[in-house]
């Protein structure tokens, strides 16, 4: 009886859920999405990604055009340090700006064909005023290469492809949408499908909307939200813009995680990015607990070039080896 009971309530439980997300809107929706932008001030995320299969010395060649070089196991350790997100006026629409200032460290073993093995780390970061590179690989003898500019000339990380590719604040949305939040993109109702039926991504209860190409109004996008994390966004899901008969999806940033950051407020803590023409995927993990919100100092973002290292200041068109 007992356990009847309580099958009985879980489906009640269930029902009432459903029910609830019925009645929800395109407004509460936005109203949330609205406040997780405005609420994510800073973040430091050190995390694994992993490509799975890893790539072949040879499949790295062909593929990737790296020479005969590849990532051993396909697995790479990293830090992302980033504060300064805001969002703006631009053009034609709203954008999202930042992060202001950033650092970013990719650190993996890299091997030759002839199963020669280094560790090789890759540092970029910008501290608001200046953009700073380090390099340190090579066989048989590790160089250190640095590059400094300023900002009018500093490069930018592909964001997309780390943590903040799958959370709130991702945008390339397409390009009708370049650098719009996800937020702003939801109040264009002339592009955007609301749609409240309930679906189960990756165990989450999910509501999702459709985002429409600009002539043809097809689906060209779609965002899945959890309801029992606030309506954090879980998955984006890009389409082919076809007809619905002929509509599929061509990639997918999978979220598969979330840790709790503050109040109401969660982060992607594992996730993947999936093809579904290929056989190798993307995923990454966190390896220590995420930091959202600690008002990281300038300092956090400043890099220091090791002794020996060579280094171009762009700033001053010099050359220089660091003593």
């Amino acid at each position: 009886m007992k356990t009847r009971i309580f099958v009985h309530f879980a489906v009640f439980s269930l029902l009432s859920c459903s029910v609830a997300i019925a009645n929800s809107n395109l407004e509460e929706l936005i109203s949330a999405i609205e406040t997780m932008e405005s609420s994510i001030i800073d973040v430091n995320i050190e995390y694994q990604w992993r490509v799975i299969p890893p790539y072949t010395v040879e499949e790295s060649r062909q593929e990737l055009g790296v020479g005969s070089l590849s990532v051993k196991d396909g697995i790479s350790k990293h830090k992302l340090y980033a504060s300064g997100f805001s969002i703006k006026q631009g053009k034609r629409r709203l954008a999202l700006d930042g992060p202001g200032m950033w650092l970013t460290e990719e650190i993996s073993t890299v091997f030759l064909k002839e199963n020669k093995t280094w560790t090789s780390k890759a540092i970029e970061s910008f501290d608001g005023s200046n953009y700073k590179k380090l390099n340190i690989s090579g066989w048989p003898e590790l160089k250190q290469r640095g590059y400094i500019s300023d900002s009018k000339s500093k490069q930018r990380p592909a964001f997309g492809l780390t943590p903040l590719g799958f959370s709130v604040l991702r945008t390339g949305f397409g390009k009708v949408y370049d650098n719009m939040p996800l937020s702003a993109i939801l109040k264009d109702d002339g592009f955007t499908v609301f749609e409240p039926e309930l679906q189960i991504i990756n165990d989450f209860n999910t509501i999702s909307v459709a985002l429409l190409q600009e002539y043809t109004k097809q689906p060209v996008m779609r965002v899945y939200f959890s309801i029992d994390h606030g309506l954090t966004p879980v998955r984006f899901d890009y389409l082919n813009g076809a007809k619905p008969e002929k509509s599929k999806v061509i990639l997918t940033f999978d979220v598969t995680s979330l840790e709790k950051v503050g109040d109401n407020l969660w982060f992607p803590s594992s996730g993947a990015i999936i093809n579904p023409d290929e056989d190798r995927i993307n995923i990454f993990e966190t390896t220590k607990k995420i930091s959202v919100n600690k008002r990281l100092a300038k300092n956090s973002f400043k890099l220091e070039f090791p002794k020996d290292t060579k280094v171009y200041n762009k700033i001053e068109d010099k050359t220089y080896t660091v003593k």
